[in-house]
């Protein structure tokens, strides 16, 4: 039998979980090449909170992307 806790399971399901670059490229199947033409299309909303490294929303990935 194998466990799984369900008990925070609403903050990864309600979107405003963050990705990185990679995570965001694994959750929507594509390459981290497609994934910044699609930022420069201006087609995902992103932040660079250290001015370097992107994040996004879940729920902004998901939706847009």
């Amino acid at each position: 039998v194998i466990g799984l806790d369900i008990t925070d399971s609403s903050s990864f399901f309600s979107g405003e979980v963050e990705l990185d670059m990679k995570e965001a490229c694994v959750l929507l199947g594509i390459s981290e090449s497609t994934l910044r033409r699609r930022i420069r299309e201006g087609k995902v909303r992103y932040r660079k909170p250290n001015g370097k490294d992107y994040r996004f929303k879940r729920k902004d990935i998901l939706k847009r992307a």
